[in-house]
């Protein structure tokens, strides 16, 4: 199967699991919301890959996909079902990866042949997305994009409102801030 289009979904939930108690602010919502159409997309597409990079550490992770309940929270447990959905949905087209992982154009390579794909870098586009656009997703994507060698005319770099950015951490941990006052008034009733 020759692969015309690679994903690249980023650390989800990374600002989240600082504060896994919390609720998750709309925008996090939103961005889920556009993960999950984006993946549908790639599914309906038939040419297209998600590799999916876990916020999870590789033990915890393998830990959580033979056990969900073995994690210790919900945010960690969703992260496993948004997995499990995606390979459903995907199939081979689907590849994991953990938390530090960055595979090398070898393992890449050994993947997508064992796989069964090929891809030609000129005509291949790469579009990075995920938890955190001013970090990981510069990093991880900027790493995809050179193990693949995709040119930067293919790079889709800024896909509008796929990534949470320092500016929507800012609007989140202010929100933050008001939910964590509103639960210390009702502990205090």
């Amino acid at each position: 199967m020759n692969i015309t289009q690679i994903d690249v979904l980023i650390h989800p939930d990374f600002y989240q699991m600082k504060n896994p108690s919390m609720p998750l602010h709309q925008i996090q919502k939103d961005l889920r919301s556009l993960w999950d159409e984006r993946v549908n997309e790639l599914r309906n597409s038939g040419d297209g890959v998600l590799i999916y990079f876990s916020n999870m550490p590789k033990d915890e992770l393998a830990m959580g996909m033979r056990n969900k309940n073995s994690l210790d929270n919900d945010i960690k447990r969703g992260d496993i079902d948004r997995i499990k959905r995606y390979q459903r949905e995907l199939g081979d087209r689907f590849i994991l990866f953990s938390e530090l992982e960055q595979p090398s154009a070898e393992q890449l390579k050994d993947i997508f042949s064992s796989r069964g794909f090929s891809y030609e870098p000129d005509e291949t586009k790469l579009c990075p997305y995920g938890e955190a656009f001013d970090a990981c997703v510069t990093a991880w994507g900027y790493h995809i994009k050179t193990v693949l060698q995709i040119p930067n005319s293919n790079y889709d770099f800024y896909t509008e409102g796929m990534s949470l950015t320092f500016e929507d951490t800012k609007v989140i941990d202010s929100w933050r801030r008001g939910v964590e006052g509103d639960h210390k008034q009702v502990r205090r009733k």
